[in-house]
């Protein structure tokens, strides 16, 4: 159903934007807009906040897009107060 399998008591689907997409890999769920929200700040503690921000364009690397990386300066800017 989600990202991980189920231990076979669960039961339902995943709909976004009115498609079913329980059955989509991970790589297409974000493609279409769909990302985790963790709720505790532990996922990437470890990291720096650029390497955080630069693995969250990863998607753009993988689908071949040049240049991807230029666009960080903008997203630097949503992060400064």
């Amino acid at each position: 159903m989600g990202a991980f399998p189920t231990t076979g008591h669960a039961k339902g689907s995943v709909r976004y934007l009115g498609e079913e997409v329980s059955g989509l890999a991970i790589e297409k769920r974000v493609s279409r807009g769909m990302c985790l929200v963790p709720e505790k700040r532990e996922l990437f503690a470890t990291m720096a906040v650029e390497d955080n921000l630069v693995l969250g364009a990863y998607r753009h690397k993988r689908a071949g897009e040049r240049n991807f990386l230029d666009r960080l300066d903008h997203v630097f800017e949503l992060f400064r107060v």
